[in-house]
């Protein structure tokens, strides 16, 4: 039985505002897992976009996490650029995946066009997911970045990653494009709900095992800074961010990107939620970092370690905690471990008062 004194929307008000909540918020990232969780066929939720603001709500009940419901996925660019993505099936696909890039050649990059933020790609299900979202009083959801992984969803990544030392003039080009449309999404969507309904987030791949910190300062952090300050000063309060994969010698430069006061920086599990407290923790909300492996492969026990050593270190960070997977919930996660993860944050992230 809960022993929560807080609704989630409660402990969520409270976390924005500055005030501690009665625990620390459990935010599974999960989509396919709810789909599959609540019985629902992957291509169905991914498509029909009631069916899959619904099943979150239900989900979200059932087992009593925290969050609202959220659309959008990590191969967003490939699709709006003019390639051609593959919903999932079944669990061999977990969400959606590039299935043609739009981009083979540098040359592809000069004649590819700007896409149109109503109608390209999954654009127009975004816009329908959001009218779902305000018609229930929570924020309209909008994928406003990263221009870098959008950049490298429209190529082949091997390939883009080569670009960034063999022709990073090309590599500049695309990230302008990519910029571009997200500051037209981000106005777009901005122009249908109106900034104080709009809620900004991204995923990021552009970690250390993949680019060197000098790599990242030239090709992704100008453009992050971009588009992050001028969607703010379009009038949205708060953005959202994952780092995947091991950003640790990244982090202090994403200490300078604007999320709003306060962002969500979310971490994968590669990097020390210590470290990110003292850099990141004083402006902005972090989450993560409990190993998505843990999570779909050990026991409860474990889980439950997990996530213990992550409150010991994040619990009392400045503008607050979230225990949160290192990446998307794995459908085939059992739900005794995420079960394991909310018993983890009302045993051991429980707070006692404001700050």
């Amino acid at each position: 039985m809960s022993s929560d004194s807080m609704t989630s929307r409660e402990r969520m008000k409270s976390l924005f505002i500055g005030k501690r909540p009665d625990r620390v918020p459990v935010i599974p990232m999960a989509m396919s897992f709810t789909a599959k969780a609540m019985g629902v066929p992957l291509l169905e939720f991914y498509t029909n976009m009631r069916l899959c603001f619904d099943t979150q709500v239900e989900a979200a009940k059932k087992f009593g996490y925290d969050g609202n419901p959220t659309y959008g996925m990590a191969c967003f660019g490939g699709y709006e650029f003019g390639g051609e993505i593959e919903f999932p099936v079944n669990e061999r696909i977990m969400s959606p995946t590039v299935r043609r890039h739009p981009i083979e050649t540098p040359q592809d990059v000069d004649r590819i066009a700007m896409p149109d933020p109503r109608t390209a790609g999954i654009m127009p299900l975004l816009y329908e997911f959001g009218h779902i979202c305000v018609e229930h009083g929570i924020s309209a959801n909008f994928v406003c970045g990263s221009p870098f992984s959008m950049a490298a969803n429209c190529v082949y990544a091997e390939t883009f990653m080569l670009w960034l030392i063999d022709c990073p003039e090309v590599v500049h080009t695309l990230m302008r494009k990519t910029s571009d449309f997200c500051l037209a999404l981000s106005e777009a969507f901005i122009q249908e709900f109106g900034a104080r309904a709009a809620a900004g987030f991204f995923s990021t791949f552009d970690a250390n095992s993949l680019i060197s910190p000098d790599q990242f300062r030239e090709f992704a952090f100008p453009y992050a800074r971009e588009v992050n300050q001028k969607v703010l000063d379009m009038g949205v309060r708060s953005m959202f961010v994952h780092l995947c994969g091991n950003h640790m010698r990244n982090l202090p430069m994403w200490a300078e990107v604007p999320f709003g006061n306060p962002g969500v920086i979310s971490l994968g599990d590669e990097n020390d939620l210590t470290y990110a407290k003292e850099v990141l923790g004083k402006q902005h909300i972090i989450a993560g970092n409990i190993n998505t492996a843990v999570l779909m492969q050990e026991t409860p026990e474990k889980v439950e370690e997990a996530c213990r050593r992550a409150l010991e270190k994040a619990k009392d960070a400045p503008r607050g905690y979230v225990v949160m997977p290192s990446c998307e919930l794995p459908p085939a996660t059992p739900i005794e471990n995420l079960e394991a993860m909310l018993h983890a944050a009302r045993t051991y992230g429980r707070y006692g008062g404001e700050r």
